[in-house]
Order: structure tokens, then C-alpha cells, then sequence
């Protein structure tokens, strides 16, 4: 059974109905008709193609000429180089999230488990496929993980690797089988997700998109509207008309998703995990349809198809060379019918022996479409801003989420810390903050949700003249993995913001060892409100603050908890510290005896004071590891001293 995942959700409308009224962005804005345009130039050794300008760019729409009124050159570094050695500041998610990105490009990884066959190579190749792609992210990139079958494993965008890696190392295969029925539901599982990723793009902001899609593909004949060949053979049903309807559908959806790859301005690179398909047999066979479905969703769109090829890491650098230098290219067409019509684009460069890839076409937008859209009801400024692809950023945000056991074994509660921070304006004045928080499962169920208006009293600025505050809530949620979906207007600026954070709630009652989230509370600290909104389940006043000048007083809080109903017994805890060069500054381990634990809620609090008027500048990782006889488990912090 195919599960939709978190974003897919999103995309079906699963957040409260306000995402399916809230309207997409049109390709040509009121006043401002621009098509936009990605344009990457290439040498003969497939070398971009540096200091262009405009005037070395024709655009031609229908083989007409059309005018150039914006341009921009893009030259990002090829490899990114890191000062840490530390490989923990790569993988390990850091436990605060902000909305305050700086991102240069967007990458959506599909892995196409629907049409990924029991082949141990091919599983192999998409893991690797997909840790290469990760690896190689610069640190303002954002990416997502997801899948065609099973997205419950799904990562939404996030320049986090180390959760990234963690989805992809999920995927399994298929269960593509030989019946023709299983053929055309995994077909239409592939591309109705392929389409979806393309349209929830359209209304991404004008960054750098691609598509990376990996895949064994899919054996289509688009000419004919019939399937090509399925595990080597040729199914019988294949020919009757029941197949041929679904054929015609599934290549009519494929178009449809050129169309919103267009629309989208988005490039897609599509690598055939298959490798070199000659002289194999089985779904990895020679099969030209699977290899010409690939090269055409790739050419149609600006990208480029990795095929016939074991090693496909020369594929993936050049994807990366491509989108690393590239031209932005906006022209005002000389048709403004808003006809919904077919367009053909080309672009043409003042230079001998280059290759020039961008889109080969677009559809104009339909004005009839457009007035359906802009009629449908609109939702709040504040709910709109929960259903971006991204945060929103008009008011800086960032949140810490914390999971602690409650009185009821099937629940257990969310302390959560929402940092705001505004430029100060002379004044001290406060602020009346309207929040929301939504809950989704992986699955994209709506769990638990909740609503307040938080009164901020006086803020004094700090050194580097902010207004910074801290609104504490807490939400009730099952044991699971969750996003938290923020969002916040402030008064005191007339703007809204949101932020978007995962949380994993163990199953405390269950596990024979667990701990809670860690919560750090600063002296002096920020000013929290409302007064005792979590006094309940931690006894410090947690802040969202990952950032300390060395004469500040951090205390770090955790509780341990022993599940089951097997006598209570000493735990071990092994505290450390290290810094970015995964140096030990810190280490400290102690034992947690029975009579420390309250019997009730078998769990038993823990304190450290961290000693950062020794610590030198710089990036730390706090880390807790409990030890019960053969289980452990360990919480990670990350924070650092100015």
C-alpha cells in the first residue's frame, strides 16, 4: 500500500484546507510580464562558460525575438570548503531551527522506490546516487527526500545532511511485479508524484530548482501511447485496450508534468540507477523506451539524463558544475495573450562551440485559470504562512522542541521555545505575538494543534541592538516522529513568520531506557513569556538561545526514564563536550541510583552547569549518553560561545 508522506500531504491540501485555497504564484505577475529563465552555458569540455552579458544573449519565443530586461550571472565556488574537522558538525542536527535562511538553491531528490525493482545493485546505486547528491550541497542549499511508494520516511526541505541521509538510507524496492495492474499503478504512482513536486514548485520563491530523479525508469512509448517492455517480457494484457487507456493516461500526466517543470522553472536531472543496461536482462535490461523516457523529461526541462553508465559520480559533478555557474535570463515576451497557449523557446549565445541548455518551452498563463484561482476564498496572513514550501521570514523566528513523558503512558508533551528577535527601535516596548502550532505525522495527519496570543512586556536590546524574547508553550502528542509547523504575527512589527521543526517523541513508557529532549535555561537569559507556561514539566525557564558570551550562566536539563515494568535500576550517564576539532573540553559521567528516580514516573532528573568561562570561542557539542545494562541512548546539543 502506498503511503502519501508528509509532503505529499501538503501537496494534496492535508494542512487544514488552507493550502488548497491558498493560490499558487503566476508565472506573469499584475504589471510585470517576465519569463524567467535558468541558462547554463557550456564549452566544448562541458566547462561553464564565465563572464557573459547580456548582450551576449538572444531569447527567441516562437523564433521570435523578444527583449531582455533582467539578467544575472550566478558563479558559486565548485567545492566548499570546510575550518572544522570535526565530522560531528556535518552529522549531527542541530536542535534549534530558524527561518532565517540564506538559500541559493533548491534540490528535490526523488527516489523512485515505486518503480524500483528487487535488484541489489539498483538499491545500492540509489543510495549512493542519493549520498553523492547530499555530500555535495553547498551549506545555503536546502534539499528534501521523497519517495513514489512509501513517503513516510519523507525529509522535508532542510540543509541539514545528516537528517537528508537518514531518509535516503530508508528506501527499499517496489515489489514491482509482472501483472500489468501492478505496472500501471506504480507508473501512476511515479509520475502523479513527479507532477506534484513540479507544481508545489511553481510557487517557490525565483531560486536556482532542480529535480534530481533517480530511478530504473519506466518503459513507455510516448509516440505510440503504449508500454514498452516490463521484466523482460511482454505481458499480454499489455495489448488489450484496458492498458492502452492506461498508457494514454500516464503519458498524458508525464506531460502535464513538463508542462509544470516548465512552469516551475525547473531543471531535471534523471539518473538511471540501472547502470549499463547491456547485455542484462530482467527490468535492468536494454530497454531504449526506459532510457528515451529519461532523456526526454530531462532535455524538455534544461537538465540532463546519467544513463548507461555503472559510475554514475561523473554525471552528478557535472550536474553540480551546471548549477553551480549558470545565467539568470528574464525577457518580456512580445505575446501577452494570456492564452494558456504552447510556447518554444530557444536561447542562443555570441560565442563559437557552446552548448546553451535551458527549457525549450513554456505554456503562456490562462487568464480564465487565473480568475478561478484568485476567487477562491483567501486564508490569514498568519495560516498562510504554515503552508509555504518554505518559512516564512518577514519576522526572524527559531525554535527548540523538547519531548517529555507525562502522567498518561500513551502521551507525552512537547516543551517548546520560540525565539523572536526584531531590530530594536529606540524603545523598549513589547510585543503581542499570535501563534499557531500544527503537528503532522509523517503520514501527513494533522495531530494536534494549537492557538495563543502571547503579551510580551518591555525588551531591553541587546549588545548588538536586537529585541530578542522567548514564547513558551508546550502541545500533546503520541509517541512518533512529527514536523511542527509554526506561525507568528507580531504586533509590534505588523508581520508574520513561520518556522518549520521536526521532533522525534519516544515511546517512554515502553522503552526500557529513553531521554527526554535536553533544555538549556541562560542567566542572564532572554525575557520569556507567558510566566510558568512549562514550569509544569521542566523546572528551568528553557530559552532558544544556542549562542553564549562566556560570562553567561547555562544550565542544560534532561530526564532519564526506565519503561516497562522490570524493577528500577542505576543508570549511567557519560556527559561530554567537544569542540570543531573534536577535541575533549569536557567530560564528566555519573550514576544515577534508584533512590534518585521517582518511583511513579520511573524517571530521575539531570543537571549540568556548562563551564563555558573555559571554554574558547567557537562551535561545541554537548553530548548525554545513558547506559542500562545493554541499552543506550544519547541526546546531542549544539551551541556555541562568542
Amino acid at each position: 500500500m502506498r503511503r502519501s508522506g508528509l509532503l505529499i500531504a501538503l501537496w494534496l491540501g492535508g494542512l487544514a484546507a488552507a493550502v488548497a485555497q491558498a493560490p499558487q504564484t503566476p508565472l506573469f505577475r499584475a504589471g510585470v510580464d517576465v519569463v524567467q529563465l535558468d541558462v547554463t552555458v557550456l564549452d566544448r569540455d562541458r566547462q561553464p562558460v564565465r563572464g557573459l552579458t547580456e548582450k551576449d544573449f538572444t531569447v527567441l519565443e516562437d523564433g521570435k525575438p523578444q527583449a531582455v530586461v533582467t539578467f544575472k550571472a550566478i558563479d558559486l565556488p565548485d567545492v566548499v570548503t570546510s575550518t572544522t574537522t570535526a565530522k560531528w558538525t556535518r552529522s549531527i542536527t542541530p536542535d534549534v531551527t530558524t527561518n532565517q535562511i540564506d538559500n541559493q538553491r533548491l534540490f528535490l531528490i526523488v527516489l523512485d522506490d515505486a518503480m524500483l525493482v528487487t535488484d541489489p545493485f539498483a538499491i545500492e546505486h540509489v543510495k549512493s546516487t542519493a549520498r553523492s547528491v547530499i555530500d555535495k550541497l553547498g551549506p545555503n542549499d536546502l534539499a528534501t527526500v521523497i519517495f513514489t511508494r512509501d513517503n513516510r520516511p519523507v525529509q522535508n526541505f532542510t540543509n541539514d545532511h545528516a537528517k537528508l541521509t537518514k531518509a535516503a538510507e530508508t528506501v527499499t524496492s517496489g515489489f514491482l511485479g509482472p501483472n500489468f495492474d501492478g505496472v500501471c499503478t506504480f507508473f501512476s504512482y511515479t509520475i502523479d508524484t513527479l507532477k506534484r513536486a513540479t507544481d508545489y514548485m511553481i510557487a517557490a520563491p525565483q531560486q536556482r530548482k532542480t529535480l534530481v530523479y533517480v530511478t530504473t525508469s519506466m518503459s513507455l512509448n510516448i509516440g505510440e501511447g503504449t508500454f514498452g517492455q516490463h521484466n523482460g517480457s511482454l505481458p499480454a494484457a499489455q495489448r488489450d485496450k484496458t492498458a492502452h487507456d492506461c498508457a494514454e493516461r500516464v503519458i498524458a500526466s508525464m506531460q502535464e508534468t513538463f508542462r509544470r517543470a516548465q512552469r516551475a522553472n525547473m531543471n531535471v536531472y534523471s539518473v538511471d540507477v540501472c547502470g549499463l543496461r547491456v547485455g542484462k536482462s530482467g527490468p535492468c535490461g536494454n530497454d531504449p523506451l526506459k532510457l528515451e523516457f529519461l532523456q526526454t523529461l530531462s532535455d524538455n526541462t534544461g537538465g540532463r539524463a546519467i544513463v548507461n553508465t555503472n559510475d554514475m559520480e561523473p554525471g552528478i559533478v557535472q550536474m553540480f558544475r551546471e548549477n553551480n555557474s549558470y545565467y539568470l535570463v528574464g525577457y518580456s515576451p512580445v505575446n501577452v495573450r494570456a492564452d494558456g497557449t504552447f510556447r518554444r523557446l530557444e536561447v542562443k549565445v555570441d560565442r563559437p562551440d557552446v552548448e546553451v541548455r535551458t527549457r525549450k518551452n513554456y505554456y503562456a498563463p490562462d487568464e480564465k485559470a487565473a480568475a478561478k484561482e484568485a476567487a477562491l476564498p483567501q486564508p490569514s496572513a498568519n495560516v498562510k504562512a504554515l503552508t509555504g514550501i518554505l518559512p516564512k521570514g518577514d519576522v526572524s523566528l527559531r525554535v527548540t522542541a523538547a519531548p517529555f513523558a507525562t502522567a498518561d503512558p500513551k502521551m507525552s508533551t512537547v516543551a517548546m521555545a520560540l525565539g523572536v528577535e526584531r531590530p530594536a527601535d529606540g524603545s523598549n516596548r513589547g510585543d503581542d505575538v499570535d501563534v499557531i502550532v500544527d503537528a503532522f505525522a509523517p503520514e501527513g495527519q494533522a495531530k494536534g494543534s494549537s492557538k495563543q496570543t502571547v503579551h510580551v512586556a518591555g525588551v531591553l536590546p541587546s549588545s548588538d541592538n536586537k529585541l530578542q524574547y522567548d514564547l513558551l508553550s508546550h502541545i500533546e502528542l503520541p509517541p512518533g516522529r512529527y514536523e511542527l509547523r509554526f506561525g507568528a504575527h507580531s504586533g509590534a512589527l505588523g508581520k508574520d513568520g513561520s518556522v518549520y521543526a521536526d521532533v522525534e517523541v519516544p515511546d517512554f513508557a515502553k522503552e526500557p531506557l529513553s531521554l527526554s529532549g535536553v533544555v538549556l535555561s541562560a542567566v542572564p537569559g532572554l525575557t520569556s513569556a507567558p510566566k510558568g507556561a512549562v514550569s509544569e514539566i521542566v523546572p528551568i525557564v528553557p530559552t532558544s538561545l544556542r549562542e553564549f558570551d562566556r560570562g553567561y550562566r547555562v544550565t542544560s536539563f534532561l530526564r532519564v526514564y526506565e519503561g516497562g515494568k522490570n524493577a528500577l535500576a542505576p543508570v549511567t550517564v557519560a556527559i561530554r563536550i567537544v569542540n570543531d576539532q573534536d577535541a575533549s573540553v569536557f567530560e564528566e559521567s555519573q550514576t544515577i541510583g534508584v533512590d534518585r528516580f521517582d518511583a511513579k514516573a520511573r524517571a530521575a532528573d539531570e543537571r549540568v552547569e556548562l563551564p563555558l568561562a573555559r571554554l574558547a570561542p567557537g562551535a561545541y557539542l554537548l553530548t548525554f549518553e545513558a547506559t542500562l545494562g545493554k541499552n543506550t541512548t544519547r541526546r546531542d546539543v549544539r551551541f556555541s560561545v562568542k
